[in-house]
């Protein structure tokens, strides 16, 4: 059973609530989240929205694609790859980010293509939504902080220039992700119905899903596994869609020039065994990366893993 928490409940105990959240992350790498404080008008007017464009026919959802850089921004389907797979997973999606600074190659083709004919709502609905996981991020990133041995406002300054991502997922059926660790920081994930799997640390295969409307899935990434040596390691997880399925993932990395290092906390790898996710330690033995170059490497590893001779 995945561990449900709400987050109403730090203020009244912060310490406890933040050990009892830190375990759950050791222990699970998922936890259930109520009381998150996203209106269920904002959720809905996203989800029908979202599955509003995905009932177009594909000559009209391809409009919104932006060739050479599918995966990042706006539409596109099948194209997506996980690391350690040569198999691009069956599903669509659409990437939204929402806060490119004005010197990114991709600043104002996001507002662009986010303007869907006879469908004037989907973009007003898609930065609600994008905005309310951002003011969620702010609030659920404090126990964590304080879990990592930091205060409570550590990542205060380190979220205000995220690239944070959300994406809208369609899964036909038969749909599939293929088994994959998060790369990023943390995921937030809106699905009410089956298909997803985590791993857990004993090796069984769970099935995860809300069990109500006011409750989201969160899971930690790479990026938090490296800035904790591994202790909040993030977990396996893939999707198995026995019917069409929706979902909204929101997926949070902090500021780009942030780096990425273990806390003080955590001065030895947990369990003793370097993640093969880590990138190449320094010339002192340790890891040093900022979330740009980490993103930068682990995108090279895919390729690597997709452009290797089959035996």
């Amino acid at each position: 059973m995945i561990p449900v928490f709400d987050l109403r409940d730090y203020d009244a105990d912060p310490a406890a609530f933040a050990a009892a959240f830190g375990k759950a992350f050791h222990d699970f790498g998922f936890v259930r989240v109520r009381g998150h404080g996203i209106s269920k008008d904002i959720i809905t007017q996203a989800e029908d929205n979202a599955r509003q464009f995905f009932r177009k026919r594909p000559a009209t959802k391809d409009r919104h694609q932006m060739h050479g850089n599918e995966g990042l921004i706006g539409y596109s389907r099948n194209h997506e790859t996980a690391r350690g797979q040569d198999v691009p997973d069956m599903k669509e999606q659409w990437n939204i980010r929402a806060r490119l600074p004005s010197g990114h190659p991709l600043a104002g083709q996001e507002q662009k293509i986010l303007t869907v004919p006879r469908q004037s709502s989907f973009k007003p609905s898609m930065m609600s939504l994008y905005s309310a996981f951002e003011d969620l991020t702010a609030r659920v990133v404090k126990p964590l902080a304080v879990y990592m041995g930091e205060d409570e406002a550590f990542f205060d300054d380190k979220l205000q220039d995220s690239l944070s991502m959300m994406r809208l997922l369609h899964y036909p059926k038969a749909g599939s992700a293929a088994n994959h660790l998060d790369l990023n920081f943390l995921t937030w994930l809106r699905a009410d119905e089956p298909g997803l799997f985590v791993t857990a640390r004993d090796g069984h295969e769970y099935a995860v899903v809300a069990e109500s409307d006011d409750e989201l899935i969160l899971n930690g990434g790479m990026m938090l596994g490296l800035m904790t040596n591994n202790d909040l390691k993030p977990s396996w997880h893939r999707v198995e869609a026995h019917s069409p399925r929706q979902t909204i993932v929101f997926f949070v990395h902090p500021n780009p020039d942030v780096i990425l290092t273990p806390l003080k906390k955590f001065n030895q790898v947990a369990d003793g065994v370097r993640p093969d996710y880590f990138p190449p330690a320094g010339a002192d033995g340790r890891v040093a990366v900022s979330v740009r170059d980490f993103v930068t490497w682990q995108i090279q590893q895919i390729h690597k893993t997709k452009d290797a001779p089959k035996p």
